[in-house]
């Protein structure tokens, strides 16, 4: 194998493995202590409370809402795992520009979950996310390009979705793990 596929194959999995540790919760990084109250009862593990909240907010139309119950039947905490009802939120909240849902939603395209496998439509949802920048959904899409999987067979456009996601994990990475001046010099630094 050429040293840079290598480079390149060592990149991508590292990528999948952050990525792919957990389903998207949310679609935004809300301020601490302002998630959804039926987000933060799932997020704690109270699945009796997020089912109760989440379902008449849900049934009244509320994005979020229906994501939590997307969540809560792909995993069947809570309720009986049940990837038709899964897909049902998801669309519902993706329908609604929601990109955690339109990602968690090309993956059940993707496996055949609750939905018939249709890479076409996968890479239709993982398209919506990623224009709002999900690195979740970029690096599906860019996994279909690699693939060939329901668009053509590309890797320059995979490896760039690819990029593009590495540069944008990396800087948040960076970002949030940097010394902050201040507390350098309040602890005794020059």
């Amino acid at each position: 194998m050429e040293p840079d596929r290598i480079v390149f194959t060592a990149a991508v999995a590292v990528l999948w493995a952050v990525l792919q540790s957990a389903p998207c919760i949310a679609a935004e990084t809300p301020a601490p202590g302002r998630l959804p109250p039926e987000t933060a009862a799932y997020e704690r593990a109270d699945f009796k409370e997020a089912l109760r909240l989440a379902v008449p907010l849900a049934q009244g139309g509320d994005a979020q809402a229906e994501h939590t119950l997307g969540l809560m039947y792909a995993s069947g905490q809570g309720v009986p795992e049940d990837f038709v009802q899964a897909a049902r939120w998801y669309e519902k909240a993706a329908d609604q520009g929601l990109e955690a849902s339109q990602n968690n939603l090309g993956t059940l395209y993707v496996d055949g979950k609750g939905v018939p496998q249709d890479y076409a439509k996968a890479a239709f949802w993982f398209r919506k996310a990623a224009d709002q920048g999900a690195l979740q959904g970029l690096f599906n899409l860019g996994s279909l390009y690699e693939s060939g999987h329901g668009v053509p067979q590309d890797y320059k456009q995979a490896a760039a979705l690819y990029r593009q996601v590495a540069e944008s994990f990396f800087a948040d990475w960076s970002r949030h793990n940097s010394p902050h001046p201040d507390k350098d010099r309040s602890a005794g630094g020059d």
